[in-house]
Parts: C-alpha cells; sequence; structure tokens
C-alpha cells in the first residue's frame, strides 16, 4: 500500500526540526508539498510539473544515528537528497512575530545553526539545487522552487535594497502594486503569511500579478480537495486589510467597507505584536499605499514612507 503525502509530511516533520522559517516546496512525481504558514507546513497534493525540489532546515545537532535514520526515510521514500555545505542561522525580524526574512551563513558550525537539507526526486537534481542556492542563483532558485520569472527578476532587482533593512519584500510588492485599485486579488496575499497562512511562499512582483494569481488558485484547489474547511480558513486569513510597518507590526482586520479613499474598520484587529496603537482603530485615510492617517477612539496618527504600506485584499 503506498502511503500518502500526509503521512508521509507527518513522518518527515518528526524528523526534522525545528521547521525553517522559510518557504519550502516539495515535489515528487505527482506530489506537492509547501510549506506556506507561520511557523507551520501546509500540505498540499497535485501535479507540480514546474517545482522539482524542496530546501528546508535541519538541526546541526543531530547524531549519527539520526541521521542514518532521516537518510533511510529519505531513500525509503524515494527521494534523492544533498546537505548544504554552510551553516545558517535565522535573523529574527523585529515586529514580524518571530518569522525570519534574512540568515546569516557560516562555514563553521555551532550547536545553534542549522544545515539545509534539499529533497528532490534524484540526487543529482538536489545537489544541483545546492549549488544554486549556495552560488545565490536566483534564476535557477526560482526554477526548482515553482517561482514565476517575473516574481523572480523582481526579487532579484529588489533584494539588495530590501536586505538592507530586515529581507521582507511586502512594501516593494505594494508599490508595484500601486496603479491597480482596491482590493487586490486575494489569491497572491503573501502578507497574511504573518498571521498562518498564505497561498503562495514567494513575494510576487504585484498583487494582481497573473502568474502569481495562477500559483495561489491552483494550491487553493490543491487544499480544498484535500480538506474544505482547511481551505476555508487560509482563504479567510488572506482576505482583509493589513496595515503594514517593517518594525512595529503587522495588523490585520478581517471586516471593513471600502469607501473611495476612506476604509471603514469593524471586529477585532490581530497583531504581530503584543504592545500597539491599532487596537481602537475605526477608520483609516488614505492618498496612496504608502500614505495613510489612522483614526482611532481617541487619536489620529499619520504613517508614511517607503517601510509602511496599506494591502486590502
Amino acid at each position: 500500500m503506498t502511503m500518502s503525502s500526509l503521512a508521509i509530511y507527518n513522518d518527515f516533520r518528526r524528523l526534522i526540526t525545528p521547521i525553517a522559517l522559510r518557504e519550502v516546496i516539495v515535489a515528487h512525481e505527482e506530489m506537492k508539498c509547501t510549506r506556506q504558514s507561520f511557523r507551520e507546513w501546509c500540505i498540499a497534493l497535485g501535479v507540480a510539473e514546474d517545482i522539482n525540489a524542496l530546501g528546508t532546515e535541519v538541526k546541526d545537532w543531530l547524531t549519527i544515528e539520526g541521521w542514518r535514520l532521516l537518510e533511510s526515510k529519505v531513500r525509503g521514500y524515494g527521494f534523492g537528497f544533498a546537505i548544504g555545505t554552510r551553516r545558517v542561522s535565522n535573523n529574527i525580524d523585529q515586529g514580524k512575530g518571530g518569522w525570519s526574512n534574512l540568515i546569516r551563513t557560516s562555514d563553521i558550525a555551532s550547536v545553534n545553526d542549522d544545515a539545509y537539507l534539499y529533497l528532490a526526486p534524484s540526487d543529482e537534481i538536489a545537489n544541483s539545487f545546492r549549488i544554486a542556492d549556495e552560488s545565490g542563483d536566483d534564476c535557477d532558485m526560482a526554477h526548482y522552487l515553482g517561482i514565476p520569472k517575473c516574481c523572480a527578476e523582481f526579487f532579484s532587482v529588489v533584494w539588495p535594497a530590501a536586505s538592507r533593512r530586515q529581507g521582507d519584500l511586502c512594501p516593494y510588492s505594494c508599490a508595484m502594486s500601486e496603479d491597480y485599485t482596491y482590493p487586490w486579488d486575494w489569491h497572491t496575499n503573501i502578507v497574511s503569511q504573518y498571521f498562518g497562512g498564505s497561498l503562495i511562499s514567494f513575494f510576487p512582483c504585484s498583487f494582481q500579478c497573473s502568474n502569481a494569481r495562477s500559483k495561489g488558485e491552483k494550491t487553493f484547489k490543491i487544499l480544498s480537495r484535500i480538506n474544505r474547511e482547511w481551505a476555508k480558513s487560509v482563504k479567510a486569513i488572506s482576505k482583509g486589510i493589513f496595515i503594514y510597518t517593517e518594525y512595529g507590526g503587522v495588523h490585520r482586520w478581517s471586516q471593513y467597507i471600502l469607501n473611495g479613499k476612506q476604509v471603514i474598520l469593524s471586529g477585532k484587529v490581530q497583531s504581530t505584536v503584543c504592545d500597539h496603537s491599532m487596537s481602537n482603530a475605526r477608520i483609516i485615510e488614505y492618498s496612496t499605499p504608502h500614505d495613510m492617517i489612522v483614526h482611532t477612539d481617541s487619536q489620529m496618527f499619520h504613517l508614511s514612507g517607503a517601510d509602511v504600506a496599506l494591502f486590502i485584499f
């Protein structure tokens, strides 16, 4: 009897800990597993003709016995694999609830470092993926991870600027979407990753990108086939109002009324930080996605600049 991809996923998850804070995509023949949530993996089944590798992190302190067990499982499920030659550790973003968009690399392992584990249908593909990752070849990485070419090119252009902060491309994707009217396509919402789920695992070149939308739509259909309630929850998380700040938190409202350049908020706010001033926000007035006035019960304050952004899905 063939083991289901859900069972394989759960088996791997018991072996590979902690879960890496980065996008993870697995594909093996006609199985596709994608990590698209906050500290959790989402699993999906479907044809993955354009995705053929996985990159995740494993603790360097795995014992020899642990490595042997892991290799046995990997080989037993028909995967090839490669182990990264570098050691990595996560830079935790300020204001993102423990998320990490940057890593530190070293050739010398320490007890707190991780090693990248690359899985693919064969050792050759896994090793090629490793080389692309370690050499910083964004185009090749996009190929292995199934990221649209337009979004990969966008990443290459803006990454040098984003990496000088915390490596978060959300405001850049927002800037590329300014010519489109709200609401934007919720299938492309990567900001929702900070609140538990996202249908895509890359920063889109715009939130109306047809290629990114196609990826999100495909994932949503796959999730719906596996678990309809799960798919509904991801959809619910992906829709709403999001105020992004680089260091002061990301905030989300699920209910709103859009009236021209004014947004009327209702319901409770979710935030990636505990101490914030958005708890009593009632109205947002904006001139651009990067310039807004937020009205609360007792005050109003102005948010503007490249490090803030308003997303409406």
